[in-house]
């Protein structure tokens, strides 16, 4: 039986997800074992995820907060002082309105940047996992044989 060994990105990776994502892969994967050692029909059985796609995407949206965030999302000092030179002169003291108008542009600058750093994140998860799986399906099948 051949054996996986998931890469260093892979690892470090797994490792950098929420609990609750994890949570949610193993429970997928209890269910893909148990369907196969069950006696219910696979087009029959029912998962505890209706839309496993879904649920991770909400799991890895609620739970934001518990992965580090990579170093190239944070917004630096240079860059707001760029920003901010743009709309007023040093010497000038920024006007509410100018407040906003900046904040909505770092807000939309920074959000642009998450979402295409979770864009390939969430790419390489998926052809990671899609890997790892095949190879658990295979292992599983030969076992159940």
């Amino acid at each position: 039986m051949t054996t996986f060994s998931p890469s260093p990105q892979f690892t470090k990776r797994w490792h950098a997800t929420p609990t609750a994502v994890k949570n949610a892969f193993h429970q997928e994967l209890d269910d893909i074992i148990d369907m196969l050692h069950g006696s219910t029909p696979a087009h029959e059985f029912e998962f505890n995820h209706a839309d496993f796609g879904q649920t991770v995407e909400d799991l890895f949206f609620i739970h934001r907060d518990d992965t580090p965030i990579p170093a190239r999302i944070i917004h630096n000092l240079e860059a707001s002082q760029a920003l901010f030179a743009e709309t007023s002169t040093p010497t000038q003291r920024l006007h509410p309105k100018d407040l906003d108008a900046l904040e909505a542009r770092i807000t939309d600058k920074l959000s642009k940047q998450i979402d295409d750093f979770l864009g390939e994140h969430m790419a390489q998860v998926s052809d990671d996992l899609k890997g790892w799986l095949k190879t658990a399906l295979k292992n599983e099948l030969a076992n159940h044989q």
